[in-house]
């Protein structure tokens, strides 16, 4: 499975990256921590950015389920020195939604997400159903390029 990690997330192997997600997203290596170590095992991840300025921040996941086949993502920010701490609770997302001009997440990296996203999506819809054409993504994306002031 093809996995982009961006920013604080960038680590060369999936492993090291779901290490840094617990720590972010858990309470600093404690009890919430490991429990999210335990259930990023059952997903593959294929985004995963965390970038913040200023003391804040904003993270992004795409998880997909190992056995489901299921799409998981997880939006979270933070201000002031407070992190990601007990925001990790992802949510089931339609591949459908995920490459339609509704997608959008609040990330300095949305292109780059976006079409990652796309490849992934679409590789597995041509892999489950090699007869039927891979969705289709939606023009115009780059309306919605966040802008780094």
């Amino acid at each position: 499975m093809s996995m982009l990690a961006l920013a604080d997330f960038y680590y060369p192997t999936e492993e090291q990256v779901k290490e840094r997600i617990a720590h972010e997203f858990g309470d600093w290596d404690g009890p919430k921590s490991h429990d999210i170590s335990e259930d990023l095992k059952r997903y593959d991840v294929i985004v995963a950015s965390y970038y913040f300025e200023d003391c804040e921040g904003l993270a992004y996941l795409l998880l997909q389920d190992k056995n489901t086949k299921k799409y998981y993502e997880v939006n979270a920010g933070h201000c002031s020195c407070f992190g990601l701490e007990c925001q990790y609770e992802p949510e089931e997302v339609e591949p459908e939604y995920l490459l339609s001009d509704k997608f959008y997440v609040c990330q300095k990296y949305l292109n780059q997400i976006k079409e990652h996203i796309r490849s992934v999506v679409n590789g597995s819809r041509a892999k489950s159903d090699p007869k039927s054409d891979a969705i289709k993504a939606n023009k115009g994306d780059d309306a919605n390029q966040v802008e780094d002031n």
